[in-house]
């Protein structure tokens, strides 16, 4: 009697995972409103910051990683890079800071940090191939295959590196 509680208990509990939507989707949330986590380290956090128009610059959307209160912050100008639906992300320096000027998309000179790999995916795990973009839905989930070693091995950053798994940023919450 006890087995078959357990297994009914395991079979609802099952169900629920697949029937229930997911605690937090980006269905109806923009962009420039979406907040995301790293999936193992939640103090790693990704938004979109909206901006003007920017000669030889995608788009109107930077993207922000934050690693953990008071750490390194990395900016990027998502761009179409050339291929197969392949989104890179352009290292930049902070646009708050004073005299900051935009990247040069076809230059490495006086970038912070690598440039990245972008994927947005939905829930079901089919890949986003559109550029990010102010007022289109924010994907599910984004990953940035690079994005750990980039931050490992970032020259700006002290001694005491910060070691991250390659993982999702998994989206928690609509800012608007």
């Amino acid at each position: 009697m006890r087995t078959i509680r357990f297994g009914l208990g395991c079979f609802a509990l099952a169900l629920a995972a697949i029937l229930l939507p997911p605690p937090a989707a980006a269905a109806d949330c923009p962009y420039e409103a979406a907040h995301y986590t790293l999936k193992t380290h939640p103090e790693v956090t990704l938004d979109f910051i909206r901006h003007d128009p920017i000669t030889d610059l995608y788009g109107n959307l930077f993207l922000r990683v934050r690693v953990g209160q008071g750490g390194q912050t990395y900016w990027y100008s998502p761009e179409l890079g050339n291929g197969y639906s392949t989104i890179r992300l352009i290292s930049m320096d902070d646009p708050g800071k004073p005299g900051w000027q935009p990247p040069d998309p076809d230059s490495r000179k006086g970038r912070p940090s690598e440039d990245e790999t972008y994927y947005g995916l939905n829930a079901d795990l089919s890949f986003r191939i559109e550029l990010p973009a102010q007022g289109a839905r924010a994907p599910d989930l984004i990953l940035i295959p690079e994005l750990a070693p980039t931050i490992w091995y970032d020259p700006r950053a002290d001694l005491s590196r910060r070691r991250l798994p390659r993982a999702f940023f998994v989206f928690d919450r609509c800012q608007r």
